[in-house]
C-alpha cells in the first residue's frame, strides 16, 4: 500500500523529480499487484505523462494498455491524455 501511497502523493508532479527517480517509479506501478491500484497510479499521473521521457511514456501506456477492466483502460488513457 506504501508504493500505491508514493506515487499517488507524486502524481502531476512526477515530471519534476530527477530522471533517475522516474525511472524508478515506473517498474514500481508497473509491479502493483491489484489491477485497481495500478490505475490509480497511472490516472495520479494524468497529463504530467508528456513530460516524461518517451520511453517511460510507452511503458505507462503498455501498463494502461495491460489493466483487465475496459473501464479501468478507458479512464488510465483519459487522465494520461489530459
Amino acid at each position: 500500500m506504501h508504493r500505491v501511497s508514493a506515487l499517488r502523493s507524486l502524481g502531476v508532479h512526477v515530471a519534476a523529480v530527477s530522471r533517475e527517480l522516474q525511472e524508478r517509479l515506473v517498474p514500481m506501478a508497473e509491479g502493483l499487484a491489484d489491477p485497481t491500484n495500478r490505475a490509480l497510479a497511472l490516472r495520479s499521473v494524468g497529463a504530467a505523462v508528456a513530460e516524461l521521457p518517451r520511453e517511460l511514456q510507452r511503458r505507462l501506456a503498455v501498463l494502461a494498455e495491460s489493466l483487465p477492466q475496459p473501464a479501468d483502460r478507458a479512464r488510465a488513457f483519459a487522465a494520461l491524455g489530459s
